[in-house]
């Protein structure tokens, strides 16, 4: 952000003979007799005629200064908003990826330990059916005597 001392060339502590000064410097250095073939110069020219009818005023110059020092904490602070927001969306990532990865761990091991074997059995009455074995313990374990049926794979 280009401010009006910049444009002079002077500091913000500047007293008025340094803004003073730096005018002139400014002035001498983008006057458009000296620039006849820029068409930008009489602009910059008029721009720094400005800023020193604003800078040279006391009331104007504070004024000036108590807007330029609320802009550059306005920028501060929309600088600190998007640093936050950035650490926020890291930490909603890693979240979500740790959430995942502990579903995917988690239906692995499911996967891996539910159903280990078929066991083939006669059932009172001389039923063949499929007995889903759980580490070596039939489903059902409280009542062993009643096999679990499975639709489909009874054998006669």
């Amino acid at each position: 952000m280009e401010t009006l001392y910049d444009l002079l060339g002077a500091r913000p502590n500047d007293d008025a003979e340094g803004l003073r000064s730096a005018f002139r410097k400014a002035v001498k250095a983008n006057h458009p007799d000296h620039h006849s073939g820029d068409q930008d110069a009489s602009i910059r020219f008029r721009q720094i005629v400005d800023a020193y009818e604003i800078l040279r005023d006391t009331e104007l110059r504070a004024t000036y200064d108590r807007m330029l020092e609320f802009e550059r904490s306005q920028r501060r602070l929309e600088s600190r908003r998007a640093i936050l927001s950035y650490v926020y969306d890291a930490v909603a990532t890693v979240g979500l990826t740790g959430a995942l990865l502990a579903g995917y761990a988690l239906i692995a091991h499911i996967s891996k330990t539910s159903v280990q074997e078929l066991v083939w059995s006669t059932a009172p009455g001389s039923t063949t059916v499929a007995v889903v074995q759980l580490q070596g313990k039939p489903v059902g374990a409280a009542a062993p005597e009643m096999p679990m049926r499975v639709p489909g794979l009874a054998r006669e």
